[in-house]
């Protein structure tokens, strides 16, 4: 009898030392899991900021050449303009006298 209890008690003291290896094993899972989303989520947030600044590059370069081409487009007509009044402010000033003088 005295056998039997000293076994259940052994096997008492295996179950609980299975149960303490389980929940370390647990436990170091749960911290392993727990880094890598940490890790996982640290790796976003950089990919992220990278796209963000990409984006605003591109954006800004985008800008930059609409300015530039509504700057060109502006020296263009003006160029035009200053060519039409070198061509024509003879015939205008004579219209214009011509129309005030009768």
């Amino acid at each position: 009898m005295e056998d039997l209890i000293l076994k259940i008690i052994d096997i008492e003291e295996q179950a609980q030392e299975l149960m303490k290896d389980a929940k370390q094993a647990d436990s170091a899972f749960e911290s392993s899991l727990d880094a890598e989303t940490h890790k996982l989520h640290e790796k976003i947030k950089r990919e992220t900021e990278q796209r963000c600044r990409e984006i605003s590059i591109e954006q800004e370069r985008e800008a930059k050449e609409r300015c530039e081409m509504i700057q060109n487009e502006e020296k263009y007509h003006a160029e035009e303009l200053r060519k039409k009044y070198e061509h024509n402010k003879e015939e205008w000033v004579n219209r214009i006298f011509k129309n005030i003088i009768g």
